[in-house]
């Protein structure tokens, strides 16, 4: 995922797990030379040259414009190894064979490889792992033998494979192996999403993870999408299963034609189910693993990849449809899409994707998209050949999101991405070949009985509920707050269902405190969504925060929709932070988060500029934080391309941490010079006499308070006396005469959020 999207900080949980296999339809099992004292053997090792990485960086950096590249992410070396020149035979006493072969290329984040030419016997088995043997991808078997006698593999980290190729006997014929390029990655995939958690539900959201609440209604689409690697092996795109009018399984695959042109389909592995096993909003989620893959494809039929312009030609819509060497197997749970091929213009928008080959992510634009040309920017040139998404709301598009499918409000795959502008900074101009054009091309595969079906079901198990209400979304709530007292936020109603609904209750929760409910009345039809503003919330306690609503509609088929959280962060007597940073000539390798010690992410920036200097002041509570700087091409930002450094300070000028001769990332923990431990919030004074005739005396008991305020609140609710005190200690006292006899409530607040509110009665 790129920088500029304000990456999730993942921790890659199977990274460090030893023996992880990597699946691709293999049987599994354990090598021949991982049993007793086989693994001594020594093994001849081809060592690949060096390559020019500043040179593909900066072709990467033109290439990643418009997003109608396939993502790059490794080099490729044309090889041509065989079994017969290179590595080694070995004969075993029973007369089985084993070939070993070592390769090397010194720096590669990882490695993987795509065989020209790969037909074994049975019973023949080929494993390909790491020399510590934390990694493992097969075995490969006979299983994998196909007609154009291709295979691609998975990448598997560090900078060193072995080959292990195991076959017996008596085998009917002597298999054959030619490794046709071996693909050094330069961009580590495995920490590609080391970045930043993202908010969500305002301006500066990216990128949400699939497995987080706001994407449960998605659930089935979520597993129709696959990562594929492209280019031998050096490139990523997106793609999805589709679902034919008989229901079969057949592994009908939708991509950009952009994916596919001058590529070996044959070696192209498609990976499911590549995505965060946890929703962590405080940013040390889990990466996903390579073990649902599928290697090789056919291509049935595609469409032309069109310049910039304004065509009507239905052949300019970027598509491809692949047929899967085979269906995925019931292990792997994928779903086929539904499509939509009206040409309707929906009420809003969904995309599915791998942003820059990352774990799956979903986005969304709450308005209808234009029909278009091609990066007709203005929307306006007539062409009719493409969707463009004016803006999305909640999440972007990038680099590798190519090919990804575009559903309507019925969860429809309408098109597929062929590229644009948007990002986080500039959420504009995405640009989907549009399936009502491409229909034609392939309506044989996806009707094949004729049917003039215009619009399907996805398989298995999808269904229209005949009332249906969900939240979209939650927003006007930002990531952080600084010194509020209160926030507004909206949620997103939409009708998914099939008939209208015209009230329902909307419950919201503070911290899992309810404060209400909403009544909602008006008129919504199917597919319709409609922004209901909740008021103001008032806000108390510092500290991490939780909004979330819930919504009850009488008859409700599908409940799994019907509840949304926001996280925010409130910070009291906030401290000014500054961040100066000069970017070196590679900024969108570059991202920054400023993070509670608890990991939640208070301020952090993407995308940026190159060689340019940013210095801005952030709200930091007064505690210790983590800064945090990441390249995700892993060599800092300020040595070899660019004169990059950064410097944290107080606004005063107290240097806090600098540097910028890094690797991967550099965390500093900073613990701000007048930090103290908080009171207790709880216990903020006490008071007497109570009752109480002329004179109140308020003793505070809480140490390290800067503010309080003190109100009076009658039977009704008014509020009759307000007092606020800077820096309090001791006691207080409070003329009473005025008041009349009665019960009250005395309501005292600290602006560090702690709260009392207890019974006095005037005399």
């Amino acid at each position: 995922m790129k920088s500029n999207a304000l990456l999730i900080l993942i921790s890659l949980a199977f990274y460090y797990s030893p023996h992880y296999v990597f699946g691709q339809i293999s049987s599994g099992g354990t090598p021949f030379t991982w049993i007793g004292e086989k693994s001594n053997i020594e093994i001849p090792s081809v060592v690949m040259h060096s390559i020019d990485i500043g040179s593909l960086k900066t072709e990467d950096e033109i290439d990643q414009q418009s997003k109608d590249m396939p993502f790059r992410f490794a080099y490729g070396f044309n090889v041509g190894l065989t079994t017969a020149n290179s590595g080694k035979w070995i004969v075993l006493e029973n007369g089985d064979r084993l070939w070993m072969l070592e390769i090397e290329s010194p720096g590669a984040m990882s490695l993987n490889i795509t065989f020209s030419h790969f037909y074994i016997p049975d019973g023949s088995r080929l494993f390909i792992y790491s020399p510590d043997k934390h990694y493992k991808a097969g075995a490969f078997t006979s299983f994998n033998n196909k007609n154009h006698h291709h295979l691609g593999t998975v990448p598997i980290p560090g900078d060193k494979i072995i080959l292990e190729y195991y076959e017996p006997a008596s085998v009917a014929f002597a298999g054959v192996l030619e490794i046709e390029t071996v693909a050094h990655a330069y961009r580590d995939i495995f920490t590609i999403a080391k970045d930043f958690e993202k908010g969500y539900g305002d301006a500066d959201d990216c990128n949400n993870d699939v497995v987080c609440p706001e994407a449960a209604a998605w659930e089935k689409q979520v597993r129709s999408v696959a990562l594929i690697t492209l280019g031998n092996g050096t490139r990523f795109c997106t793609g999805s299963l589709l679902n034919n009018v008989t229901n079969d399984g057949t592994p009908l695959f939708l991509t950009a034609n952009h994916c596919t042109e001058g590529q070996t389909v044959s070696t192209m592995v498609f990976i499911f189910n590549y995505q965060s096993d946890i929703c962590d909003p405080d940013g040390q989620g889990n990466d996903g693993s390579f073990d649902n893959s599928i290697s090789g494809a056919t291509i049935l039929a595609h469409t032309n990849s069109p310049l910039p312009g304004n065509s009507t030609d239905p052949m300019d819509s970027d598509m491809a449809l692949l047929l899967l060497s085979e269906s995925p197997p019931d292990d792997y749970n994928v779903f086929y899409n539904g499509w939509d091929n009206s040409g309707d213009i929906p009420s809003n928008t969904t995309c599915i994707h791998h942003p820059e080959g990352d774990v799956k992510k979903i986005t969304w634009d709450f308005d209808p998209p234009q029909i278009s040309g091609y990066f007709d920017l203005g929307g306006n040139g007539g062409g009719t050949t493409h969707w463009r998404i004016v803006n999305w709301d909640d999440g972007t598009t990038e680099a590798g999101s190519s090919g990804s499918p575009l559903f309507n409000e019925n969860k429809r795959v309408i098109g597929q991405l062929h590229g644009g502008q948007a990002s986080c900074s500039f959420n504009s101009n995405d640009y989907y070949g549009r399936l009502f054009h491409s229909f034609q091309f392939i309506a044989q595969w996806l009707d094949p009985n004729n049917t003039g079906a215009t619009s399907i079901l996805g398989w298995p198990g999808d269904e229209d509920f005949p009332i249906d209400a969900g939240i979209n979304a939650i927003r006007n709530i930002k990531v952080s707050y600084c010194e509020e007292n209160s926030i507004f936020p909206e949620i997103i109603l939409v009708n998914q269902g099939m008939t209208p609904f015209t009230s329902l209750d909307i419950d919201y929760f503070l911290n899992n405190s309810q404060l209400g409910t909403f009544t909602w009345t008006g008129n919504l039809n199917p597919s319709e969504a409609e922004i209901i503003g909740l008021g103001e919330i008032p806000l108390n306690k510092a500290g991490i925060q939780s909004f979330s609503v819930s919504i009850d509609l009488a008859g409700d088929g599908n409940p799994g929709n019907n509840d949304r959280s926001k996280a925010f962060y409130l910070i009291r007597d906030g401290i000014g932070m500054v961040v100066d940073l000069l970017t070196d000539s590679f900024a969108a390798e570059t991202a920054w988060s400023i993070q509670t010690k608890g990991g939640y992410t208070l301020a952090s920036n993407g995308p940026l500029e190159n060689n340019t200097h940013y210095n801005q002041v952030y709200c930091v509570p007064d505690t210790c934080v983590d800064f945090i700087i990441l390249d995700s091409f892993g060599d800092g930002i300020c040595c070899g391309f660019g004169e990059g450094a950064y410097k944290v300070t107080l606004e005063d000028g107290t240097l806090l941490a600098s540097g910028g001769e890094f690797a991967s990332d550099e965390k500093t923990e900073i613990c701000l010079p007048d930090f103290h431990e908080p009171p207790d919030l709880d216990n903020i004074a006490n008071f007497y006499p109570n009752p109480v005739v002329n004179v109140l005396n308020v003793n505070f008991i809480a140490t390290g308070l800067k503010e309080v305020n003190i109100r009076l609140i009658d039977i009704s609710g008014k509020v009759v006396m307000g007092l606020t005190i800077t820096n309090p200690s001791g006691k207080q006292v409070i003329n009473m005469e005025k008041y009349s006899q009665g019960l009250y409530v005395l309501d005292i607040r600290s602006k560090a959020g702690g709260h009392q509110a207890e019974k006095l009665f005037v005399k």
